[in-house]
């Protein structure tokens, strides 16, 4: 699942963001967990990735380790995770576009009061955070701080449309 998470949200190396599961790393890691699973450790796998909803994240995920390692799945493991249909909403959740996903995050948070509050935390986060993004900064330019981050969250979600 950790490599399909960053297909949308960043991950980072040094200072620099970067978005896309497809780091080589990632796959090698998949090779060697795969390699190291018993006959019964593989069939939990299958039944843990239908359970959970990953059946088709964790077939493209061990597919892709297969194709650039040639790693050996039995096949009883790779035909159930194989199979069509419709996604199951882990599936639908991990590849949908970040606008569903904020939406499907912000549906699920329990309570009108809760949900106000992560807007608020959202769009005006604490002042010390403010304070420790953008070090240096004057206090009376705390306002012009805020549209700041407004302008470059907007910018970051063009850049990342565009793309």
């Amino acid at each position: 699942m950790h490599w399909a998470v960053h297909k949308r949200a960043p991950y980072y190396v040094g200072d620099a963001r970067y978005y896309g599961g497809d780091r080589l790393i990632w796959f090698c890691d998949i090779h060697l967990l795969l390699g190291a699973l018993s006959v019964s450790e593989h069939q939990e796998f299958v039944e843990l990735a239908e359970r959970k909803g990953l059946r088709r994240t964790c077939w493209e995920s061990v597919e892709r380790a297969r194709a650039l390692f040639g790693s050996e799945v039995p096949e009883a493991v790779f035909r159930p995770l194989a199979q069509s249909g419709s996604l199951a909403p882990a599936d639908h959740y991990l590849g949908a576009s970040g606008s569903y996903r904020f939406w499907a995050d912000f549906r699920a948070i329990p309570g009108m009061r809760n949900k106000l509050q992560f807007l608020a935390e959202l769009f005006f986060p604490p002042e010390s955070y403010m304070r420790w993004k953008y070090l240096g900064a004057k206090p009376a330019c705390l306002p012009w701080l805020y549209l700041r981050r407004a302008g470059e969250g907007a910018w970051k979600s063009f850049r990342t449309r565009a793309t």
